[in-house]
């Protein structure tokens, strides 16, 4: 296997806390009385999806057994299974697969079973279960599950806007430029700044037994039934380079709906597409109209199937949301709000028809990803006159209870811009609804008298991860970082990593400072193979890819592009397996590993086989003013280390995926990167590489890869620590460095000296991160 690091410090300190962390205890359980199950099945990571746009879904399981006493048993092994895929419940009840019936398979495998029946049609509903054996005889069946299929194509509703204008090229985005053009949308080119209104009336002969709603837009969408929000997701659709793909969610309306008159609402704010201010480096705003499309999939009473699609008999309007921008501000007036909009019965007509426009030449794709949701509602600590100071940094939006005149104007401030004009006559609720931020510990109320503490909330917005794990010990400190870290994490995973204060962009490197962290916390696997298919969706022919995914509108940024940040499309698949085991993964990424690898190779320099294209490199080592690439690491030393754990990553990705030939290949290509390295910036007698001799990241990241030369990984070793005791045992490492530090040095049976660094109070340590910096981009803040 390869050797490869990339633990940073809260996995580092799971493993100090907890001796034996990696080793279970093998000791059976009594087989006599114990009750074995398989449980918590899941399709393509989730629980009953209602959208997977996947021809061979994978399915998996948990095994769980329980002794006479109802606790649960470990050491318990699966020795075979069988699953069963009906198109009925009934069916399935009667244990008849008639979509797949696996058989008894002799496999300890219970993760991402591929589906391997009949041909699954669009819009088709499969109920499953799975029984298996750990040796003796088979278990009960597992409680039923299911999964809906996408519509491959199939989708019945058209785009609709309420106005057919230009779309632009976002101004500031140094990409290469898609294929597809940005579309042809005719008339007027003024901004829309304000979210609009869409509704339609329906009659239904009798309560449909199923209704599914599959929801997208080009901004954001706020779908609504009879005056009902469907679901609970928000910011959605998740964003996405709408050239390649456009995700769609699914919603079951079912309960929703009712015999006779309906009425389907949406709310459409402007999201990254149509965003007033173009967003972060001007790199987003692409239409001036944000556009929504909905295919609603009914079964009634009698089998029958019915489809309702958005199309022209949609009309519009203007409500009480005046302007939203993601990235700046969002203004209310409430006195604009049209009470009953959603409902049946309201008189619309003053409101506008809507206008058909092109579709985006993206793939409609149901999303695989992992949803955003409102996760907690956070209280304040403390309440100091309009001041409401909370515990900690959320991300999210407040919402407060007020009660006023009318025309009067609340503002809130604390890292957003928000402004709210009442309509007066009784309590009013303030929140945005397009408007997600990072918010500061102390928010402030102006406009009218400040409301009572529990009138002011935060609603904490992140993408729903389920947990997967907890640290506590005996160091007050350190669980105090934990929950830092950990709150870190969570306000800055939305349906992809991103900073949610002032860029709101994936920047790739992200997963290699995050990844070996993250997975010890929650469950990423859904989200992050989602973010991998955004890094191949800006891949080039070439084999190029960008520092930041997804792009908008097809493209590439390459803002401080580097090995360490578009190589990131080779990184993440192969973490990927190594943690969650989908071989699927990896046959899917090889061929992008493989081109990103080889038009990388083709920029080494040809004299002296070093890797000499760099940008961000080990970002923000320690004492940089501010912010920027190391100054005491050569940045050609960072590169070609990268280039070296590419290579080998991707000849191991041969080796799984079946091609031996290729593994071989790459095999060689780290070999000759190896002997190149050390040939050109090995000092032998030093132990020191490439002439740095203040830099811990220039001794880490050739330990931890494994490209030392035999015999002298001591000496570099002892380089290392005498760096580290020479900085008062402080790091000195920036972004790429720093996780290969926590954990390398723990590796090399350096664990006390890993645990002084973590530990430091003084400038730089994870205290003066927590107390000067916040958890934020520096040291310093």
């Amino acid at each position: 296997m390869l050797n490869q690091k990339g633990m940073p410090m809260i996995k580092w300190m799971m493993l100090l806390a907890i001796p034996g962390f990696f080793f279970c205890d093998m000791a059976k359980a009594a087989l006599l009385g114990s009750d074995v199950a398989p449980v918590q099945l899941r399709c393509e990571y989730q629980v009953n999806p209602l959208g997977v746009d996947v021809d061979n879904p994978g399915l998996s399981w948990k095994i769980e057994e329980r002794s006479q006493d109802s606790n649960a048993a470990r050491g318990v092994k699966q020795s075979a299974y069988r699953v069963l895929v009906a198109s009925s419940e009934k069916l399935l009840a009667g244990n008849k697969g008639d979509l797949w019936d696996s058989g008894k398979v002799s496999s300890d495998q219970s993760v991402h079973i591929e589906y391997k029946g009949k041909p699954l049609e669009p819009r088709m509903t499969c109920y499953w279960k799975v029984r298996l054996w750990t040796g003796g005889a088979g278990s009960r069946w597992s409680s039923p599950a299911f999964w809906t299929m996408g519509v491959k194509g199939d989708w019945k509703g058209l785009w609709i806007a309420s106005r057919d204008v230009p779309m632009h090229r976002p101004s500031g985005q140094g990409y290469i430029p898609a294929k597809d053009s940005p579309g042809n949308f005719k008339g007027s080119a003024a901004r829309r700044k304000e979210s609009v209104l869409m509704r339609r009336d329906v009659k239904l002969e009798a309560k449909p037994v199923r209704a599914l709603a599959r929801v997208t837009a080009l901004g954001f969408v706020e779908f609504m039934v009879n005056g009902k929000k469907a679901g609970d997701q928000v910011m959605a659709p998740g964003l996405s380079d709408c050239t390649k793909r456009v995700y769609f969610d699914t919603y079951d309306v079912t309960s929703l709906l009712k015999a006779g008159g309906n009425t389907f609402g949406a709310v459409l704010g402007n999201g990254f597409f149509s965003t007033p201010g173009r967003g972060w480096g001007n790199w987003y705003g692409v239409g001036n109209e944000p556009v929504f499309s909905v295919d609603i999939d009914l079964i009634m009473p009698d089998g029958s199937r019915k489809y309702l699609g958005s199309d022209a008999s949609w009309k519009w309007s203007l409500g009480d949301i005046t302007f939203n921008d993601l990235f700046v501000a969002e203004t209310q007036d409430l006195r604009l709000t049209q009470p009953g909009w959603n409902l049946p019965g309201f008189d619309d007509g003053k409101w506008q028809p809507v206008v058909a426009v092109q579709a985006p030449p993206g793939r409609l794709e149901a999303n695989p990803g992992t949803p955003v949701r409102v996760c907690e509602i956070v209280k304040p600590a403390k309440v100091e006159g309009n001041r409401y100071i909370f515990d900690s940094m959320y991300s999210g939006w407040p919402c407060i209870k007020v009660s006023g005149n009318a025309g009067q104007v609340v503002r809130v401030t604390g890292s957003t811009r928000l402004e709210f004009t009442l309509k007066g006559g009784g309590e009013e609720i303030l929140e945005p609804r397009f408007m997600v931020h990072t918010i500061n510990p102390t928010i402030s109320i102006e406009g009218i008298p400040p409301p009572a503490a529990d009138a002011v909330t935060i609603k904490r917005v992140h993408a729903d991860l389920r947990p997967t794990g907890t640290f506590s010990c005996s160091n007050p400190f350190l669980n105090h970082v934990y929950d830092a870290v950990l709150r870190t994490h969570l306000n800055y995973t939305f349906d992809i990593p991103m900073d949610p204060t002032r860029e709101k962009a994936g920047w790739t490197q992200d997963v290699q400072t995050m990844i070996d962290s993250t997975v010890y916390m929650t469950d990423m696997a859904a989200l992050y193979r989602r973010w991998w298919v955004d890094m191949a969706d800006s891949q080039t022919p070439d084999g190029a890819a960008g520092s930041v995914a997804p792009m908008i509108w097809g493209g590439q940024e390459h803002c401080w592009d580097d090995p360490w940040w578009s190589g990131m499309i080779i990184f993440l698949p192969y973490k990927h397996y190594q943690y969650y085991g989908d071989k699927r993964v990896l046959e899917k990424a090889f061929a992008p590993m493989k081109a990103y690898l080889d038009w990388m190779s083709a920029k080494a320099d040809k004299k002296d086989g070093l890797m000499y294209w760099t940008g961000a490199s080990d970002w923000i080592e320690v004492g940089i003013d501010g912010w920027g690439p190391p100054k005491r690491t050569p940045r050609h030393l960072v590169s070609t280390c990268a280039w070296y754990l590419y290579a080998n990553m991707v000849s191991q990705t041969a080796k799984i995926v079946g091609k031996p030939d290729e593994a071989v290949k790459y095999e060689q290509l780290a070999a000759q990167i190896k002997a190149a390295f050390n040939t050109k910036l090995f000092d032998p007698a030093t132990g020191l590489y490439g002439g740095a001799k203040d830099s811990q990241t220039s001794l880490i990241l050739p330990l931890g890869l494994g490209m030392v030369p035999e015999g002298k990984r001591e000496l570099v070793i002892k380089a290392l620590e005498n760096n580290i005791h020479s900085r008062n045992d402080h790091l000195s490492s920036g972004f790429v460095g720093t996780p290969y530090l926590m954990e390398g040095l723990h590796e090399l049976g350096l664990g006390d000296l890993s645990y002084k660094i973590v530990t430091q109070q003084d400038y730089p340590s994870w205290n003066t991160l927590i107390t000067d910096g916040v958890m934020k981009e520096t040291w310093r803040g």
